[in-house]
């Protein structure tokens, strides 16, 4: 406990001094600091994630920008600090193209939490931390905006994630038509490696052409979105698969809100079985700026069940304090080496 106090020190004076930087620097910086506690009602076991983020830009004039994106980070499971730098790119606009180049995020798809047309994010089916953390990839990409609300994307990834051999090299490109009669509708394709956990935890990563199709818009006051993706592996080894979702949002007079979502994938090697899930979300606003969220899911192959119930109580403009539990109906089951475990946790987040 002592050493986290410590940590968590060194991370506010971080955090203080990044107004003194920016204002050196010229760089405009903002960014945010988690701190979380968790308690396993299993084991009686307590846990902690800290997380800093650092966000900078610079806006270099009308044709060009750079953004950073740092993160430290320091939990239970290490002793060291973590420094992770999730992103770092450089921006060009011409009249109709814009270009990204460094490292970025790439989160394609519309549907909730989980989007099968992301292809270069790993997916993590039963999670519910409330610290997520998005890895970066390394490429360039090129938008250009076409006539009639049309979007062509282009990327290309030189090093899959994890690796630095350029004969990983990944290539992506997708096509949206905007408010096409009220809907978004993308086509899309990648070519690079899927990323396959087995049982124990393993990771596997073979190659794989993808093409997905993806579309949101609402039907009347409801929201609903879909995306489907088809895998086709180039090691006979792996099966080729079917990934698809489909959800709804609607949100009542008194802005409660209801998000649900049906998620289904294939299994790709003999001993991953298809994967079928029912997502649920619903938030509730309290006095304007607090918040009641429960978010579930159920796992129907395995009968899991988890549920996340979470109050957001809002002490200032830019700081929330978190308090929640993740409670679990498993049956004993774990998903791939996974477990998952009834926890409660409190947590602070502040925004600067």
């Amino acid at each position: 406990m002592l050493k986290r106090i410590e940590i968590l020190l060194i991370l506010t004076v971080l955090l203080l001094s990044t107004s003194c930087i920016s204002s050196a620097s010229g760089l405009d910086l903002s960014g945010s600091l988690q701190s979380f506690l968790d308690y396993n009602l299993k084991s009686g076991e307590l846990g902690y994630d800290d997380l800093l983020t650092i966000t900078g830009e610079n806006d270099f004039g009308f044709t060009s920008d750079f953004y950073l994106d740092l993160t430290m980070i320091k939990n239970d499971k290490n002793e060291d600090i973590e420094l992770k730098l999730s992103q770092a790119y450089l921006d060009y606009y011409t009249e109709n193209m814009d270009w990204r180049v460094g490292k970025q995020e790439i989160n394609w798809g519309s549907s909730y939490k989980i989007n099968p047309t992301s292809y270069f994010d790993s997916q993590q089916l039963m999670q519910l931390d409330p610290v997520s953390i998005t890895e970066g990839v390394r490429a360039v990409r090129g938008t250009y905006y076409g006539p009639g609300d049309i979007e062509l994307i282009g990327v290309v990834a030189p090093f899959a994630s994890g690796s630095n051999d350029l004969d990983d090299i990944e290539y992506a490109v997708k096509a949206t038509r905007r408010q096409f009669h009220g809907w978004d509708l993308s086509l899309s394709g990648f070519k690079g490696r899927d990323e396959v956990t087995v049982p124990g935890g393993n990771i596997m990563k073979p190659e794989v052409t993808a093409v997905g199709f993806d579309m949101i818009g609402s039907i009347n006051v409801v929201g609903v979105w879909t995306e489907v993706v088809y895998k086709n592996f180039n090691d006979a080894l792996f099966n080729n698969n079917l990934e698809g979702v489909i959800g709804a949002e609607y949100r009542f007079y008194n802005n409660l809100s209801l998000t649900g979502q049906y998620y289904y994938k294939q299994g790709r090697i003999a001993q991953e079985p298809d994967f079928k899930a029912l997502n649920l979300r619903i938030t509730y606003p309290v006095r304007t700026f607090h918040e009641l969220e429960f978010t579930g899911i159920y796992e129907l192959d395995k009968d899991i069940v988890i549920l996340r119930p979470q109050f957001n109580y809002s002490l200032a403009e830019a700081v929330e304090l978190q308090v929640g539990a993740s409670i679990v109906n498993d049956n004993g089951e774990d998903y791939y080496g996974v477990p998952v475990q009834d926890t409660f946790y409190t947590g602070l987040n502040i925004h600067f």
